[in-house]
């Protein structure tokens, strides 16, 4: 990432005055009034980096990010607000706001970037030994190990999306969606692509909004087509008066595999969730993901349920720290060539991600950094294994 623009604005840092604060906040809101959201979004943000607890600068940075059409921070921020200690008519004011977003319309479009390795480069296996239960096989004599290939040790990713919402009123509203990642590391054997295009209707009530839509998503590796999905998925969300958020979602995919023989089959998602903003500037949330697979073989069908715990708030420094928790539990549906028995594993995992909300690359994004640890137990010793991995990434400021 060499070359990029590092910028800092001359907004107060966490020793200012009142006066500077009210100064720079001032400046945000001529901003604001003069046609530049975006501005006023990073000077908002330098002024949250040294003071996370002032509701009225949070309040007018979700309505800058509102008017920059980064709905999606903008319904974060305003959750936040509710929790705050303020008065009846700013909450009513808010929730006319988050009405607004539901309702929204136009285009919206998004950009990540994030250096990391590929998937399983931090894996430390158990081991590589695997003793089939062939009748008289003698392992001890007759050993059988895996071949693991050397992964490279880093990569990028580029993410971007966008969305198309057209009329919302009583009826639902059409919409158009589309995103494509596409990751790059050393030769082409380990890089990776995808792509997702939906086309749904969207519907909308004073607290919650409905989502219908079909979709389509390919994945590639090493520039093959790995695997094709197709299907309908359905989406509810809705939101209390103190900053809760709450709803459900359920997917459906006919799957599939180009490369592996009696893969294809069919691909069930679902999930529940519950969040709670706090004090102002902290979110708590809860998920439970449970996915079950039903594979033309059973050995590549699988069920799995995942259940997650993360939380997020404003540290010292400028830093906002994000933590998460997961446990899993997986089961394949049918034993593979070879062993009597279908495999059975349970994994846990911890990940701590630091942002620094008060510098700003390119003008626009805002760096972090992300380390993560998980321990995955397989009945299938060989597929036991314990994985580290750092990723630097790019998050986008609105």
């Amino acid at each position: 990432m060499a070359g990029l623009l590092v910028i800092g604005l001359a907004t107060p840092s966490g020793a200012a005055t009142s006066r500077d604060i009210n100064r720079a906040f001032m400046h945000a809101l001529q901003d604001m009034a003069g046609g530049n959201p975006g501005g006023a979004a990073l000077v908002l943000r330098r002024i949250l980096a040294a003071n996370p607890s002032l509701v009225r600068v949070r309040l007018e940075l979700g309505r800058a990010l509102f008017l920059a059409r980064d709905f999606d921070q903008a319904r974060t921020e305003f959750l936040k607000v509710l929790s705050g200690d303020i008065p009846p008519p700013v909450r009513r004011n808010v929730m006319r706001f988050l009405r607004r977003i539901d309702e929204r319309r136009g285009m919206t479009t998004s950009m990540s970037f994030v250096i990391r390795a590929p998937e399983g480069a931090g894996r430390s296996y158990k081991t590589d030994a695997i003793c089939p239960d062939w009748p008289g096989w003698d392992c001890t004599k007759f050993p059988l190990r895996m071949t693991r290939e050397a992964l490279p040790a880093r990569g990028i990713e580029i993410t971007v999306s966008g969305r198309r919402q057209w009329g919302q009123g009583r009826r639902p509203g059409p919409y158009l969606r589309g995103s494509a990642m596409v990751f790059d590391t050393k030769g082409r054997r380990y890089d990776e692509a995808g792509a997702q295009v939906a086309f749904g209707l969207r519907r909308s009530a004073p607290r919650a909004y409905w989502e219908a839509e079909g979709r389509m998503a390919a994945d590639f590796e090493g520039e093959r087509l790995q695997e094709v999905q197709f299907g309908p998925a359905f989406s509810w969300h809705a939101r209390t008066g103190a900053g809760g958020a709450y709803g459900a979602s359920l997917t459906v995919l006919q799957a599939d595999h180009r490369r592996i023989g009696g893969a294809d089959g069919m691909l069930a998602r679902s999930r529940i969730f519950a969040s709670r903003t706090f004090a102002g500037h902290g979110v708590f949330d809860v998920s439970l993901k449970v996915e079950s697979r039903a594979a033309d073989r059973e050995d590549h069908g699988y069920d799995s349920v995942r259940m997650t715990l993360s939380h997020e708030a404003s540290v010292d420094a400028g830093l906002t720290l994000a933590t998460s928790a997961f446990a899993e539990h997986f089961l394949q549906r049918g034993a593979s060539p070879g062993f009597a028995a279908p495999r059975r594993e349970t994994e846990i995992g911890v990940q701590f991600s630091l942002m620094k909300e008060d510098t700003f690359v390119m003008g626009r994004f805002r760096p972090a950094v992300s380390v993560a640890w998980r321990d995955r137990r397989s009945s299938l010793r060989a597929y036991s294994y314990t994985e580290s991995e750092i990723a630097l990434r790019l998050v986008r400021a609105f």
